[in-house]
């Protein structure tokens, strides 16, 4: 027979979202159990970073806030300035203007901070041990069922969710959970949205168009939907702005670099569908790309401002637009 159990709040993925929710209910009292099918942590690359905003919730001073900004502002990177480059009358990439990357006049913090997702996980995964509450990890959800009793469902003692974890270094091992809430911070393409039947309604937005669009930008813009490609280096270049954030359109497409920790820099850049897609079934296939080739597209939407092959790549993707609600 599976183990049982009995929670308040059961968690699955720990992502950035899922720890920090798993954080802040344990902090409160809450009893919450949090599971991640991934055997641990994030170690590079993924999310770019935290807005002024949300620093203002984790920093201490700030009335029942988490206490965690601090140790976020030592391990991370400040990001202050955002230029934008286009072509000149001459045809040259040349820079058009330098604006604040942050412009609210209320920001306690006047800047975006950059730390790569393992980094930010860390700080949450830290906190939540001095709560008490640690992730349970290789564990993925098999089944949710939801009662269909209407006064167990309002009575907010009850625990109307049950599921029904499979323990993925056990084969054939289960666990259930009763549950009064599940929370699903299970990625993008979420197992508990899905068998919910929650539909992620909106559209799809792509990276840049001539105003650049970016989770981290100053401006927004229309969506476009493209395929990016990213890396993450330590570069050695001549490109003046390369430790300021850069929006960059020129002949060869568009590219988006963002300064990082350590000394990193990511570059975001757009490919085209023909170096992605598999020509058969039209999907993206990662294999048909590498970190190398998506440097070689950088070099040429940077010219003439030159960029030498880095030591290593500390992490690298190819990714589709995202859903916007």
């Amino acid at each position: 027979m599976p183990e049982e159990t009995r929670v308040d709040v059961l968690i699955v993925g720990a992502g950035p979202a899922g720890v920090m929710c798993a954080n802040a209910l344990a902090a409160a009292g809450i009893h919450v159990k949090i599971v991640d099918q991934r055997p641990t942590k994030v170690a590079s690359g993924h999310a770019d970073g935290i807005q002024p905003r949300t620093l203002e919730v984790l920093q201490p001073a700030v009335s029942q806030s988490y206490g965690l900004a601090e140790r976020l502002l030592k391990e991370g990177h400040q990001m202050h300035m955002f230029a934008f480059y286009n072509l000149d009358s001459d045809g040259v990439l040349a820079r058009t203007v330098r604006v604040p990357a942050i412009r609210g006049p209320t920001a306690r913090y006047p800047f975006v901070f950059l730390l790569h997702q393992g980094g930010i996980e860390s700080i949450f995964i830290d906190s939540m041990a001095g709560h008490g509450l640690t992730i349970d990890r290789l564990v993925a959800p098999a089944l949710i069922e939801l009662s269909n009793d209407s006064e167990q469902l309002a009575d907010i003692f009850s625990h109307p969710v049950k599921v029904t974890l499979d323990h993925l270094d056990t084969p054939g091992k289960q666990e259930t959970v009763h549950a009064r809430y599940i929370v699903g911070c299970d990625s993008a393409h979420s197992w508990v949205r899905k068998t919910m039947g929650i539909t992620m309604d909106g559209e799809q937005t792509g990276k840049l168009n001539q105003l650049h669009y970016h989770p981290l930008l100053p401006l927004r813009s229309p969506p476009l939907d493209h395929i990016w490609g990213v890396i993450d280096v330590i570069a050695d270049t001549d490109f003046p702005d390369i430790h300021n954030a850069c929006a960059i359109q020129s002949m060869s497409g568009s590219c988006l670099i963002i300064p990082r920790e350590e000394d990193k820099v990511r570059f975001y850049v757009q490919l085209s569908d023909s170096d992605v897609l598999d020509p058969i079934t039209g999907r993206l296939d990662k294999n048909r790309m590498s970190p190398e080739k998506i440097l070689e597209v950088t070099r040429k939407i940077l010219h003439p401002y030159k960029i030498h092959e880095p030591k290593m790549y500390d992490w690298w993707t190819v990714y589709t637009s995202r859903h916007i609600a």
